[in-house]
């Protein structure tokens, strides 16, 4: 075989025939982490939803709101898992790359849920 010949296991990179069922358990971590993430998005949005009744002004535009955020959030959410699924390919697979995704993830998108929501908050006022 010639320098200029490869086969397809040396391009495949650091890719191993586990490397299949380590995303497999990085995709089912998150999946569970998912629960956390829409319910500290959702205390929020529902305390907004509660407080805002008897107020029509404030009402308005905020289911439509609520259902593109929800949309947004779940598809920023991909973002986690694909990075980790990423940096594991590099070879680096340890629980704080999950965590510290999970942890700046989940910070950014409250901070952009408060952000949309102090708009319905201050239509009360």
């Amino acid at each position: 075989m010639s320098s200029e010949q490869v086969t397809d296991r040396e391009e495949s990179g650091p890719v191993s025939p586990s490397f299949g069922s380590t995303v497999r358990r990085i995709l089912i971590a998150w999946e569970k982490l998912r629960l956390v993430y829409i319910a500290v998005l959702a205390v929020p949005t529902v305390l907004v939803a509660i407080g805002n009744r008897g107020y029509p002004e404030a009402q308005q535009g905020f289911p439509v709101t609520v259902i593109v955020g929800a949309l947004f959030a779940n598809l920023a959410y991909f973002l986690g898992p694909a990075v980790e699924v990423y940096v594991a390919w590099l070879g680096f697979r340890h629980v704080i790359v999950r965590i510290t995704l999970f942890t700046a993830g989940t910070l950014l998108a409250m901070a952009l849920t408060l952000l949309v929501l102090s708009s319905f908050v201050m239509a009360t006022f």
